[in-house]
This record gives structure tokens, C-alpha cells and sequence, in this order.
């Protein structure tokens, strides 16, 4: 029902409790734009970070964007 909004790929078959039959999921690896075209999307998340950057997401306005990401590199540097 994704298959044009997303790039995906099966995994082995599950077996979830209260379904009689086996489950396929999806490894989720890319989101597709409008025109079929895979969006980088960064998505990172452990102790000390939660990461989500989609660049296709912004506009041309970029300075905000960049400024926090180069105040965390500078957080990291200086750590």
C-alpha cells in the first residue's frame, strides 16, 4: 500500500500472537518524493542522541538548520 512512498524491503516471516498465520515485515530504507526520487533521510537514535534529518524537508531558508547542527558538532568537540 506504500510501495510509492516508501523504499522497503521483506524480512523473514513472523509468527504474532492472536494472528493464525504467518507475518511479513518490512525493513523500512527510503522514502520516495512526489516524482519516485529517494529522499536522504538521516535517522539516528541511542543514548545521548535523537536524530531526524530530511533534507528534502527544507527550505531555502537553510541558516536556522545549520546553525544547530553546527552547535552540536561544536557541543561534541568541545565535550
Amino acid at each position: 500500500m506504500v510501495r510509492d512512498t516508501v523504499v522497503a524491503r521483506a524480512l523473514p516471516p513472523i509468527t504474532m500472537k492472536g494472528i493464525s498465520r504467518e507475518v511479513i515485515p518490512y525493513l523500512v530504507g527510503g522514502v520516495l518524493d512526489a516524482t519516485g526520487k529517494n529522499v536522504r533521510v538521516f535517522s539516528e537514535h541511542m543514548t545521548g542522541l535523537d536524530f531526524y534529518f530530511n533534507a528534502g524537508m527544507i527550505d531555502s531558508a537553510k541558516a536556522p538548520h545549520i546553525r544547530i547542527l553546527q552547535g552540536a558538532l561544536k557541543a561534541l568537540d568541545d565535550g
